[in-house]
């Protein structure tokens, strides 16, 4: 049986010298056992100091309602043809790397850019081998919410695409691979006693 791991935060910085971080990390069946630990294994843990502290169950963040998704990612994909033509989709609510790879082919398609486009087990074929377009070079970028990431921060685009197939012979296909499983990462902060998480927001 695995318990939650709770982790359980005052509003204070630091509360003394035996305790310089106001923070724990705490295995408990549930909130009430993990407020008894605190209690015992916490100088004043009694105190609202504790009890008023939040208690986070860092195990629900691999729940779908946690794992941010892709609503408000832009992905913009195309060719480097004589045309250079390009598609642009921005994720909305529940969006997942399936269905925003489905809306770019449909995208593709009726742009008549790529008119085989599709997409299928992760893969986003742009163009087919019979369409002639396999010398030429697949563009894309794919940009997360502007409040996602701190500034000082630089998330790995090869995190989310795995692999590209381009530039090869005419008769060539040319396609993305996108990876099996993604996880955008991501600073979370408790907003209530057990939650739920929320995103920080960085500007």
């Amino acid at each position: 049986m695995a318990y939650p791991i709770y982790l359980v935060k005052t509003q204070y910085p630091s509360i003394g010298p035996l305790f310089p971080h106001a923070s724990f990390i705490v295995t408990a069946k549930n909130i009430t056992q993990a407020k008894a630990l605190i209690s015992a294994a916490v100088p004043n843990g009694a105190s609202n100091l504790w009890q008023n502290a939040t208690y986070n169950d860092l195990t629900t963040i691999t729940t779908a309602t946690q794992i941010p998704n892709l609503i408000g990612w832009t992905f913009t994909v195309g060719l480097n043809t004589a045309s250079n033509s390009t598609v642009t989709y921005v994720g909305v609510a529940q969006d997942t790397v399936a269905s925003v790879g489905a809306a770019l082919a449909a995208l593709l398609v009726a742009s008549a850019a790529a008119p085989h486009a599709s997409f299928t087990s992760n893969v986003l074929t742009i163009s087919t081998t019979g369409d002639g377009f396999g010398t030429d070079t697949i563009s894309y970028t794919i940009t997360p919410p502007s409040t996602m990431f701190p500034s000082s921060y630089t998330w790995a685009v090869s995190d989310i695409v795995a692999a590209t197939v381009d530039r090869g012979s005419a008769a060539s296909a040319n396609y993305i691979t996108f990876a099996s499983t993604f996880v955008p990462p991501q600073v979370f902060q408790g907003a209530g006693i057990s939650g739920p998480f929320t995103p920080l927001p960085f500007t």
